[in-house]
């Protein structure tokens, strides 16, 4: 194996890199000697990353909104709770549907451009969560996949944090309800971030 170390900021990264051997059989091409041979070749079996303390907990960044754009199916207009309001910092405001919820009802985001994320957070208002939601991306804001979720059965309340199984690149997405479970309440985000994992942090 092979030990490599880099400084990243203040911290010291240090990478293992494993080699297993593997013993394969050849055939001189030789006509006038058929002799088998032995030789040895080595294959990368495993890489790790590691920060300096030995742990991979790399820190989350939230990707730029600057350039987001936002659709909602539904959008309450008394009181105006527009869908800028949830990506504005400030959490005395909210986007709200106006409405009970219903299957079928979502938000689109538009990076702009494609990114890589691997972390959603959206911040409610009191009890205005989805039941049943799910996630889906796109890079061309027709074709649409849904994304599998670490945590689809914890991720409701008040803070919801939905991790997607992989890390994802697209530059639409949309979250939507399934179910009317919680028709009572009408669907209100305070602030969405979309987040991504520094590797190099």
């Amino acid at each position: 194996y092979e030990i490599s170390a880099c400084l990243v900021g203040s911290e010291m990264c240090i990478e293992t890199v494993i080699y297993q051997i593997v013993t394969d059989r050849f055939v001189d091409g030789d006509s006038t000697n058929n002799a088998t041979g032995d030789f040895l070749q080595t294959a990368l079996i495993n890489t790790v990353s590691a920060r300096a303390d030995g742990s991979t907990n790399y820190p989350y960044v939230a990707l730029d909104r600057t350039n987001w754009t936002i659709l909602a199916t539904h959008t309450s207009s008394d009181p105006y709770n527009p869908v800028g309001y949830m990506i504005d910092g400030d959490s005395s405001t909210r986007w709200s549907t106006g409405a009970g919820q219903a299957s079928g009802q979502s938000i689109t985001i538009n990076f702009g451009q494609s990114e890589n994320f691997d972390k959603i957070e959206m911040i409610h208002d009191g009890s205005d969560y989805p039941g049943g939601y799910k996630v889906e991306i796109s890079s061309d804001g027709i074709n649409y996949t849904q994304v599998t979720l670490n945590n689809v059965d914890i991720g409701f309340g008040a803070k919801m944090v939905l991790i997607p199984s992989t890390p994802q690149t697209a530059q639409y997405v949309r979250i939507s309800i399934t179910d009317s479970s919680r028709s009572s309440c009408w669907w209100s985000i305070t602030e969405l971030n979309i987040l991504w994992k520094n590797v190099n942090g």
